[in-house]
């Protein structure tokens, strides 16, 4: 359990359901409704959108979606005053500056794609089921441009958005509260239901949420975390086109 401060003494249940509530329902919201403004009949602040295929249109605003969802969630989480107090000491860079950070993340890469294969064995359909989910399964056929942002969206503001709630909030919160196994278990729970596609994906998401925990743990920080998310959503985006 972390020692308790002021500032975790002063945060309470509700500042976290309302937290969740905001950046899992209303942030999207937002985001969905400022993206069908901007690309609204081809009228919007972003023209010459209308000779996009309905494919290639979702991805663009799909990757438009994302950034807007990473913006406004980070933004809360830095200024809201429980939520600021509860992310920001868990943002240091210190971590990115030193070697056995690195050796970490190759060593908990390595146990994700040797759990990943015995996932593969037992659900051989979980891989296949999440891009089918995500619409990812036909993103290697689109406009090289088109690829860089579903790239970016995947393996940049994806992993920020989630790892600043699932880490930063979510597992900080309950380490304030519960002992570091029991914090871990949960706030893992969460983030292999927010993937559900399907139980294989689940389930790997669970086993990642364990390694980032214990990542965040080790490290005292999130942004290592960060990193081991952005290179494992990288890594299985561009293995996507062998599938």
């Amino acid at each position: 359990m972390i020692k308790n401060s002021s500032s975790y003494d002063s945060f309470k249940w509700r500042h976290l359901v309302w937290g969740i509530i905001f950046t899992f329902l209303l942030v999207p919201i937002a985001s969905s409704l400022l993206t069908e403004i901007l690309f609204a009949s081809g009228k919007g602040i972003l023209p010459g959108t209308d000779g996009l295929s309905g494919y290639a249109l979702d991805r663009l605003q799909t990757a438009v979606i994302s950034f807007f969802q990473m913006l406004g969630a980070c933004l809360f989480l830095l200024f809201y005053g429980p939520m600021k107090r509860l992310v920001r000491p868990v943002l240091s860079l210190k971590p990115l500056r030193m070697k056995k950070t690195y050796l970490l993340l190759i060593i908990l890469m390595i146990a994700t794609y040797l759990f990943g294969f015995l996932v593969d064995f037992f659900f051989p359909s979980s891989a296949k089921d999440q891009l089918n989910e995500l619409s990812l399964a036909r993103v290697w056929d689109m406009h090289p441009g088109l690829i860089v942002l579903t790239f970016l969206a995947t393996s940049l503001f994806v992993p920020i958005y989630e790892e600043f709630i699932f880490r930063g909030v979510i597992l900080t919160f309950f380490r304030s509260k519960y002992s570091y196994l029991t914090s871990s278990v949960l706030s893992s729970l969460l983030f292999g239901i927010a993937h559900f596609y399907s139980l294989g994906v689940v389930i790997s998401a669970f086993f990642a949420g364990l390694l980032l925990s214990y990542l965040c743990k080790k490290s005292g920080s999130i942004t290592p975390g960060i990193v081991f998310h952005m290179l494992n959503n990288a890594a299985a985006l561009l293995l996507s086109q062998y599938l």
